[in-house]
């Protein structure tokens, strides 16, 4: 049975934490930014040991998580705010609207969550189960 992906990473960044504080003798956050930089750039490049499969497979899966928690539509729980939407100028799910409302300036409309308008309901169930 494949080990859930939210204990694989947990037991990743214990051992994370592990070879921060063994190779540098602090936390992460204690560190310098060289410091940081060269304990990351250790995990990127597959150097550091301790890791199952290794820790470039780690990183990967940290940035991929990271970008979609910045970037993914707020329903999912991260990108709170809209903020990874405003960085890039995204301005979400845009809604058609009739040409005498857009004319009207009335029309305008703030971020929207994919979800806002109830027309997937049960994808946004699904989602958040």
């Amino acid at each position: 049975m494949a080990e859930e992906p939210r204990a694989v990473l947990q037991r990743r960044t214990v051992r994370s934490r592990r070879l921060r504080t063994s190779a540098y003798g602090a936390a992460f956050t204690a560190l310098p930014p060289q410091q940081q930089d060269a304990v990351l750039s250790d995990i990127e490049s597959g150097k550091a040991t301790g890791f199952t499969p290794s820790s470039d497979a780690f990183f990967r899966a940290i940035h991929e998580h990271t970008l979609q928690g910045m970037f993914g539509d707020p329903v999912y729980g991260g990108n709170k705010n809209f903020a990874g939407w405003d960085l890039i100028g995204y301005p979400g799910v845009k809604s058609p609207l009739p040409q005498a409302t857009r004319s009207s300036g009335h029309g305008q409309e703030a971020h929207k969550s994919t979800y806002a308008n109830g027309q997937f309901a049960k994808a946004k169930k699904e989602a958040l189960a």
